[in-house]
């Protein structure tokens, strides 16, 4: 539906951390999300719940347009900036929701700060523990996490492959993305950004 969404940039005790503020109503949710993402994976989600509900997504430290240090990625130290930002934005209790690595975030935000959260939504992450996937050290999840070899694949044919699997639901974000933004050309990177966060049911919990 349509709503006012505000660009804030929010100071906390560690870095500047940037905000999509989706105006609406209570009960608040503070979307967070996953690694190598930003808050416009939530747009979606804020289109079906603003302005009913307010949807406070956040770029969390080192994505997006937040401030990038060299440390201080542990969950504790980065659910300590979320609470910096909810604390300024909306110091009554929220629900917190996070995607893959944004629900380990959103889980220990819950944990540790239980006066200001009504409840922890975790989609694909949250209770795992990473070391049993990843490996014990940063040698081996280095290796886990490395993107497959992809021997005869060309950038030709991934393209052929994707605009083959692009759904009209798909398509007709990638018209509104060109519309709002004037963009002369189609942003695949932008479209699927945003398209993700359709794939869950985060708003039916709110309707």
């Amino acid at each position: 539906m349509p709503h006012t969404i505000r660009e804030l940039r929010i100071p906390t005790r560690g870095p500047v951390i940037s905000v999509r503020d989706h105006e609406g109503g209570e009960p608040a949710l503070l979307a967070l999300h996953g690694l190598a993402s930003n808050a416009r994976w939530w747009d979606l989600v804020a289109e079906r719940l603003a302005p009913t509900n307010r949807v406070i997504a956040v770029d969390l430290r080192g994505h997006g347009l937040s401030d990038r240090p060299d440390d201080g990625y542990d969950f504790d130290t980065v659910a300590a900036d979320v609470y910096d930002v909810v604390n300024e934005l909306h110091p009554t209790p929220v629900a917190v929701a996070g995607h893959s690595w944004g629900a380990s975030v959103a889980l220990v935000y819950a944990a540790n700060y239980p006066a200001s959260t009504l409840g922890a939504i975790c989609v694909d992450g949250g209770a795992t523990d990473l070391k049993a996937y990843f490996g014990p050290s940063w040698a081996m999840a280095e290796q886990t996490m490395k993107p497959p070899a992809l021997p005869g694949i060309t950038a030709a044919t991934l393209r052929a492959r994707v605009r083959a699997e692009m759904t009209e639901e798909i398509k007709q974000t990638a018209r509104r993305h060109l519309a709002a933004e004037g963009a002369p050309n189609l942003s695949l990177r932008a479209v699927a950004r945003d398209v993700g966060s359709q794939q869950f049911g985060v708003a039916g919990l709110f309707m």
